[in-house]
């Protein structure tokens, strides 16, 4: 069966006009700031009233279109406030932070949660290396590493040595052990990690700013590269898709209540890190994902439901659109963004609780 979840990316609605990154924090307002928060929180508390199956978190560093840079302080919250749902912060950027920390923080929330977190490991982009000062070009390396050492330090049950290029401890042994044994699952997200994902049996997650094309090239080859080293075929739930969405009566009530709060995340909220990562890729000549995603900032609304960025309209359309991707892409998870812009609370929660009420049954029954 089709698990149903919520992507947020807490984004900060205050900003009206895009500058270069970072972008000055002069223009944050920290009681907009808190009055955001609370709203998102709530909503995805809600997530699980509603009956979601999960929520997600990404992590990211000095970003107005994602003011989130620790999902842990949010999932701390989430855990206390929530019974049923799985949680997924996604994730931690492992090579801008210690990986014994990062064990310890994942094994400390599956014990309280009784083993309702699940493990995000992410190499992130390259903006979050330069707010904290690092070389993503020789840091990135760093993630397959301490990917081992997490697992190792959830696993071995005595004191060991971890002696290797990017790290030393000794003793390592973490306190708590997890709950979920032999570790919580892993998840990780984006094209430039399927190789190691499909290696590590890991699952993957094809975020929303990918095309419909994107994504059927890269689930394809996360399961090509999945059965080449485990000799099987992945599970469904191995492939997450995520899109975002909105839900109206009507097709032209939905489009109308969305387009500008869609394009101010694209035109607004996007260009300073992505106007950044141009510029890095130009200097380190390499491919960088987010520098691809320029022509978002310039696509019209209905060019992003062409492409399959985002899907809206009424109950029927939004499901037979999920439908048609996940034939597509045959995953198992989707997700569905439903906040995004400068979108007000009111008008988020109208269309999680239709999607709720009217598109998740129809999903449901395939």
């Amino acid at each position: 069966m089709l698990k149903i979840g919520v992507l947020h990316e807490t984004p900060y609605s205050g900003i009206r006009e895009p500058h270069d990154f970072p972008t000055p924090n002069l223009f944050f307002d920290p009681a907009l700031g808190r009055a955001l928060y609370l709203e998102y929180l709530s909503e995805l508390v809600f997530s699980e009233k509603l009956g979601f199956d999960i929520v997600a978190l990404p992590e990211q560093h000095s970003k107005q279109d994602n003011m989130d840079p620790s999902p842990n302080v949010l999932v701390s919250y989430l855990v206390a406030q929530t019974t049923r749902i799985r949680i997924l912060p996604f994730g931690t950027i492992l090579p801008i932070h210690n990986p014994i920390r990062v064990a310890e923080e994942y094994a400390m929330l599956d014990v309280i949660s009784k083993g309702r977190v699940s493990a995000g490991f992410v190499r992130g982009g390259p903006t979050n290396y330069l707010a904290y000062g690092l070389d993503y070009e020789k840091e990135k390396s760093r993630f397959e590493e301490a990917w081992e050492l997490i697992v190792k330090a959830w696993t071995e049950q005595e004191p060991f040595e971890w002696k290797s290029e990017h790290y030393k401890f000794n003793p390592v042994s973490i306190w708590p052990s997890p709950y979920t044994k032999p570790h919580p699952p892993i998840h990780t997200a984006g094209g430039g990690t399927i190789e190691l994902a499909a290696r590590k049996g890991a699952s993957i997650g094809l975020g929303f700013t990918s095309t419909n094309d994107e994504v059927r090239d890269l689930a394809l080859k996360y399961r090509q590269l999945y059965k080449s080293a485990h000799g099987l075929t992945p599970s469904e739930e191995s492939v997450g898709v995520a899109r975002s969405i909105f839900v109206a009566k009507t097709r032209t009530e939905a489009k109308e209540s969305c387009e500008r709060h869609l394009l101010h995340q694209y035109r607004v909220l996007y260009p300073p890190s992505i106007l950044a990562n141009v510029k890095l890729e130009k200097q380190l000549g390499v491919h960088l994902y987010w520098a691809s995603r320029l022509f978002l900032t310039r696509e019209r609304y209905d060019g992003l439901v062409e492409k399959g960025n985002h899907i809206a309209g009424d109950p029927e359309t939004v499901a037979g659109r999920i439908l048609e991707q996940q034939k597509q892409f045959d995953f198992g998870t989707f997700f569905g963004l439903f906040r995004y812009g400068d979108m007000p609370h009111e008008k988020a929660m109208k269309s999680m609780r239709l999607f709720a009420e009217e598109v998740m049954p129809i999903l449901r029954r395939h």
